[in-house]
Order: C-alpha cells, then structure tokens, then sequence
C-alpha cells in the first residue's frame, strides 16, 4: 500500500494524466477482503485527490467474486475507479452486465492466469468474439471500454465498431504494454483515439513477463528488444522498487 501511494505522489510531481492499476492480491486479498477493500480505497483516495485514476486489476478466477464485491462498493463514492474484465473467462459477460448499471469503466483484456477448463472459454477466435460483446455491452450500458489489446485483429475490429458507431474518442481507450505492439499505434492514434501505455516496473518484472509470455510467445522479442533499449534503460521506465506496480494499465 504505502508502494502504491508513493507511487501516486510521484505521478503527481511529474503531471502525467495517469492511472495506476491496483493488483488486489498485493494489498491484502489473501489476509481477507476486507483488508485488501480499505488498502485499496486508501489509495483510491489518494489518487482521487491529485486528480489520478484508479484500475482494480483482475487475476484469477479464485479472486474475482472479492474484486467485484470491493469494485462496486468503491465505485459508488469514486468516478475515478475502474476494473478490468478477462474475455475468455465464462462468467465475465453476466458479471459486466451486472456492473453496467454503475456506467463502469472497464479495462476489457483477453486473461492471462491458468484455470480449469470449465471456466474458460477455449479457442483463440472465440476469446476474440467474447471480448468484442463484452466491448459492444460496455458501449450500450453506457460504460467506458479501456480496450487492453495487442492483437491485430482485435485492434482492427475494435476500431472498425468504434468508427461505425461514431463513438467520440473521448468515450473510450485502447491500451498496450510497453514495447509491445508498437507497428500498431499510428493506426490507432491516427483514428484520434486516446492511447494508453502501461509501464510495468519493479524486481518481480522476470514472473510478470513470463505469464505475458506463456499466452502470447511471439512477444519474447518485443520484451527483450524494449527492455534492452537504450532508450528505455536511460530514462528508467523498467526501474523501480515495486513488486508488479504500474503506472498505464493494458492487457494482453
């Protein structure tokens, strides 16, 4: 917690429009969900008060049920809070549909963490098709798509609902890790959507880059090139004293 909220103060120093992505387990969920509930809105206040947004991150399903309860309860007395939403998870549309009457903002990514098939929606297309419902329910509910993607085709397809939809590029975010999927962003930029990057830092960043690894191995490149760049080790982005904190969210 104390992390998180040096974090904030840094971000406020430097006057980066920014958001840092909160992990539950890191604040206390394991010890209970009260615990991990009055870390959090510790730091959700503060972030709140140097005008800094706030995205619960989502890990595994073993998690989900607390993370939600302490979302809702948090988004009731904070705009600036958020949550993210795995696509390829079987219970993520009834859960968004149940949060949509909070007009929530919604860090929609395609899941990360190993689970029992039962839970899982299995295929790589049909991840796609759930995560491009789960955008279009965001979009009808009313909600703000933070769209956490480095694939192609998702890019491509969430540009093109967007653009028929005449959605303003201030209604949602598209969001990418840093050094990864760079050949995309003049594509997106060039629509005139927001683009978020998430900078991950601290000493747990080898566990961090092999789950991102184990879903998408052609990323092994792009990790090593951006975390071997000179212009990376320079300026520090990869540096730091947390354990999986992050300034910028995005998904896989």
């Amino acid at each position: 917690t104390e992390e998180y909220l040096e974090l904030v103060e840094r971000l406020s120093q430097q006057g980066l429009p920014s958001q840092v992505s909160l992990k539950p387990t890191l604040l206390g969920l394991r010890v209970s969900e009260g615990v991990a509930a009055e870390h959090i809105e510790e730091v959700v206040v503060c972030a709140g008060r140097r005008r800094i947004s706030v995205c619960i991150d989502m890990e595994d399903s073993s998690t989900t049920d607390a993370t939600l309860n302490i979302f809702r309860r948090l988004r009731e007395a904070h705009a600036h809070v958020g949550v993210a939403i795995q696509a390829y998870l079987r219970r993520s549309e009834a859960d968004l549909v149940s949060l949509l009457p909070l007009r929530p903002s919604v860090r929609v990514c395609k899941g990360i963490y190993r689970e029992p098939l039962g839970l899982v929606i299995e295929g790589r297309q049909a991840v796609r098709e759930s995560y491009l419902r789960l955008v279009k329910l965001l979009l009808d509910g009313g909600g703000f798509p933070a769209l956490a993607t480095h694939d192609p085709w998702l890019v491509d397809q969430s540009l093109r609902l967007l653009e028929a939809r005449r959605q303003d590029p201030g209604s949602y975010e598209l969001q990418m890790l840093l050094g990864v999927g760079e050949a995309l962003r003049p594509k997106i930029l060039a629509t005139g959507a927001q683009l978020r990057i998430y900078c991950p830092y601290g000493p747990d960043w080898y566990a961090y880059s092999l789950r991102r690894l184990q879903e998408n191995p052609h990323m092994v490149g792009y990790v090593l090139k951006a975390a071997f760049s000179p212009r990376i080790l320079r300026r520090g982005h990869l540096s730091g004293p947390g354990s999986s904190g992050a300034a910028d969210p995005a998904g896989a």
